[in-house]
């Protein structure tokens, strides 16, 4: 059958055609369906021939070959998620060179992330150059570097990580979130190559707010003790957005301490609005009583957006649907909330 984006150019030919000039061409064509493919099949005396059979073998042979599942993907979009990646690997070492030489052509398409992830799975540390090129490239498609975060992800390897650890500073913000997603891939496949240690390093150290936000970001998908004392201690940053993703990433994480709580109260009186808005939010998922006396007060405020966030937060400390009127969470709390709260 043809394709679809065919059909119609075939058919509205079709009609340009007289009567008698389409019964002579369906004749023809038949002709040839009932000489050819018998012979074809079955040979001239009903059984295959060798020839016929190698034949038939090479016939199908190109869609093994890395330039034909290529040729497939691009026709089947379904392919390329769901068989192309281990298609590819399934051609083994020998396929290497070609591989690489594809992916530096492809990086920057939807086949570009397979490809290197193959790769990476295939030669394990030898692919590091090719990734590397890819992930040091000077070309502004941002592509080319999520490309190569999928591939050193897949390396699984201390390279690899100091590698992707870098990508966490891309000035493309697509780049930076699509490297947390890696990161966190590589800590869940291999817990020995120590990337909570290396990220929880990072967000102490590193001299930009942006490298430290995303390492945030990480620490949240890794949970646990550790990343929630590191988060903590970023409650007290000298940078309001260090602050911010701090309370973001522990109201996320969802493991609430003493000290912790104290320093997201403290947040709600911040001069800085998004501070008061991530603490209010992460005061409400960690359930803090403290906090209901400010989040009311916000209630009262000009800002629309921080008042929905004091409602949202109350709503889920005190399992209540009140409006959002600070008289009624003010009779909440002094004759119901304070109670709770001492127990």
């Amino acid at each position: 059958m043809l394709p679809e984006d065919l059909q119609g150019e075939y058919f509205a030919f079709l009609m340009t055609q007289s009567k008698a000039a389409i019964f002579v061409n369906a004749l023809i064509l038949g002709a040839i369906l009932l000489v050819c493919i018998p012979v074809a099949v079955v040979g001239p005396l009903g059984t295959p021939s060798k020839t016929q059979t190698s034949s038939a073998a090479s016939y199908a042979a190109p869609i093994l070959t890395l330039d034909g599942l290529i040729f497939r993907a691009r026709l089947d979009p379904a392919f390329v998620q769901s068989g192309f990646e281990e298609s590819v690997l399934s051609l083994g070492v020998p396929s290497a060179a070609a591989l690489t030489q594809q992916l530096t052509a492809l990086a920057s398409t939807n086949l570009g992330r397979p490809l290197a992830r193959a790769l990476a799975r295939m030669q394990k540390e030898r692919a590091l150059p090719a990734l590397l090129a890819l992930a040091e490239s000077k070309d502004k498609n941002p592509e080319y570097h999520k490309t190569a975060a999928h591939g050193l992800a897949a390396v699984r390897s201390k390279d690899a990580l100091k590698a992707l650890v870098k990508l966490l500073d891309d000035p493309e913000f697509e780049v930076q979130l699509e490297t947390v997603e890696c990161i966190g891939i590589l800590q869940s496949a291999d817990a020995r190559l120590g990337v909570r240690d290396e990220i929880v390093q990072l967000f102490g150290r590193a001299k930009s707010d942006s490298l430290r936000m995303r390492a945030a970001d990480c620490l949240v998908r890794f949970g646990g003790r550790e990343s929630t004392d590191a988060l903590a201690g970023g409650l007290f940053d000298a940078s309001n957005d260090v602050r911010a993703a701090s309370a973001d990433a522990l109201g996320r994480i969802g493991i609430k301490d003493d000290r912790s709580a104290g320093k997201l109260v403290e947040l709600l009186c911040d001069l800085d609005t998004n501070i008061v808005r991530q603490s209010a939010i992460a005061c409400g998922r960690l359930r803090i009583p403290d906090a209901c006396p400010r989040l009311i007060e916000l209630l009262r405020g000009s800002d629309e957006g921080l008042r929905a966030d004091a409602l949202w937060s109350l709503r889920c400390i005190s399992n209540y649907q009140f409006p959002g009127t600070p008289e009624r969470w003010r009779e909440w709390w002094e004759t119901e909330g304070k109670r709770a709260e001492a127990k």
